[in-house]
């Protein structure tokens, strides 16, 4: 009897076995296709962004705009999105100051108006084209595939400006000096956008100086990544 049960014992034990190493077999395939899965849906998932990024780079070539995405300092870029993220500051910025050195000269001039300080006619052409003009054709220029004569514009315009405004406000005494104008609120508005005018001048030139260095450095190492 004994011997019989041993026997009987012996096939339930190795089904046993069988049902356990199929369970495992079975876990082993589960687990692959789980990893296979995941490693397909990640590749989609780059494949997916390599082509919005392919497509937002197009459209902001296409239209000379800036790419409607976040650009974060302290991560790594590659050269086209630091050269793009670039080319979007440059314009905001130089956007910035051309309308704010407008404003002041616009609020200046009635300030000349109003204290009955004159100018000579070319004195007064000189304000028209290079102070208003200028300034504006060169912020034109930036929004469009012309940015380097954009920035050449903007700088030859505010350094011009800034020379006129620094001899005739500081320099040469005259009606047109700071220290001429009355104690009255038109002559403190005088004063202050004399001011405010050298100083946004001050900054144009320097975009201007600034980002033609930046263009020339970039196509330097340009050009020595293709022939060096």
């Amino acid at each position: 009897m004994k011997r019989i049960a041993v026997k009987g014992r012996a096939p339930i034990t190795r089904l046993r076995a069988l049902q356990n190493t199929d369970l495992l077999a079975q876990g082993q395939v589960f687990h692959l296709e789980v990893h296979s899965g995941t490693e397909n849906e990640t590749q989609s998932d780059e494949e997916r962004e390599q082509r919005s990024r392919h497509r937002r780079r197009e459209l902001a070539t296409k239209y000379n705009s800036c790419e409607l995405r976040p650009f974060r300092i302290f991560e790594r870029h590659k050269r086209s999105d630091v050269t793009l993220w670039m080319n979007c500051s440059a314009k905001y910025a130089t956007t910035i100051v051309v309308l704010t050195h407008l404003l002041i000269n616009l609020i200046h001039g009635v300030a000349h108006r109003e204290l009955d300080v004159g100018l000579s006619p070319s004195g007064s052409v000189f304000v028209i084209v290079v102070f208003l003009i200028l300034p504006l054709v060169a912020l034109a220029l930036l929004w469009t595939a012309r940015r380097r004569i954009g920035f050449i514009i903007l700088s030859l315009s505010m350094l011009a400006s800034l020379l006129f405004g620094l001899y005739h406000h500081f320099v040469i005494i005259s009606p047109d000096h700071v220290h001429s104008q009355p104690s009255s609120p038109w002559g403190t508005a005088f004063i202050i956008t004399a001011y405010g005018s050298f100083i946004t001048e001050a900054i144009g030139t320097y975009v201007g100086l600034h980002y033609l260095w930046v263009a020339k450095q970039s196509l330097n190492k340009t050009a020595k990544g293709r022939f060096g």
